[in-house]
């Protein structure tokens, strides 16, 4: 395995539910190496989220080691936490969580912000992300006028601004027809060939299929890790971000106003 990017030693999480504890997460111990592309699978309940959330660093454990870069995280504050957060850790979510009045450009720009970037390279390298992503002509669009697809590529490029370690992504189809989602996962396939650190998050083994290596959660806890069969000439799965054609095929776009 590649030097690990993350590693976990019996992390827990409950929740106290009046007199009772839910147990969301019991004694997770893994290792995700660099430039591993994983997907952590399983039913809704079964604790996906809550792994999601730690390994994001926007939740803290209740017990347990959280290696990240070599450093235990796990006890670290709030603030320590965003601060990391925003330069190491690039989230995509299931419904793009756009900013409706912001442009593409704008929406891609936002983590810069809130790292204290100077405006001139904001723009530079959100620019640079949305090309990345095949959107270098619609940076100046509406959330609106963009399709599924198009707004999905619009959060991946923003979770590239700052040149994360780690790509986390929830659900990153779940909006989506299968012909765009397919396009997505193949960009996420893509930016791991490039050197990325994935990470999916879901429900659906189809999903899971891109990835190479798959993790099974049920009832909190890991039942399974095991590499999948590779998919780089499963027909289907649109390369070098070619699924903005398929975007407009398949979806309504709304018109600029």
């Amino acid at each position: 395995m590649p030097h690990p990017l993350i590693r976990t030693v019996n992390l827990c999480k409950s929740h106290q539910m009046g007199e009772s504890k839910v147990h969301a997460l019991r004694d997770l111990s893994i290792e995700i190496g660099l430039g591993e592309f994983v997907a952590i699978m399983g039913p809704s309940g079964s604790g996906k989220s809550t792994i999601m959330n730690l390994l994001g660093l926007l939740d803290a454990p209740s017990q347990g080691h959280y290696y990240f870069e070599g450093s235990d995280v796990a006890g670290l504050g709030h603030e320590e936490c965003a601060r990391l957060r925003s330069r190491r850790i690039g989230f995509v979510f299931q419904n793009f969580s756009l900013l409706g009045r912001n442009t593409a450009l704008e929406n891609v720009e936002l983590p810069l912000v809130y790292a204290g970037i100077a405006r001139a390279e904001r723009l530079q390298r959100a620019s640079r992300a949305l090309e990345r992503v095949g959107l270098a002509a619609r940076q100046h669009h509406w959330p609106r006028q963009l399709s599924g697809g198009e707004q999905q590529r619009v959060a991946i490029a923003r979770a590239l601004a700052n040149d994360p370690a780690l790509i986390l992504a929830d659900e990153p189809t779940g909006a989506l027809d299968s012909t765009t989602g397919r396009g997505i996962l193949g960009a996420l396939r893509e930016l791991n060939d490039d050197g990325r650190t994935v990470i999916v998050v879901t429900h659906d083994s189809n999903v899971a299929r891109y990835a190479k290596r798959v993790i099974n959660i049920q009832d909190g806890r890991a039942i399974s890790d095991a590499p999948t069969p590779d998919l780089a000439d499963e027909a289907g799965a649109p390369s070098e971000w070619q699924a903005g054609n398929a975007d407009r095929a398949t979806e309504d776009v709304v018109a600029a106003a």
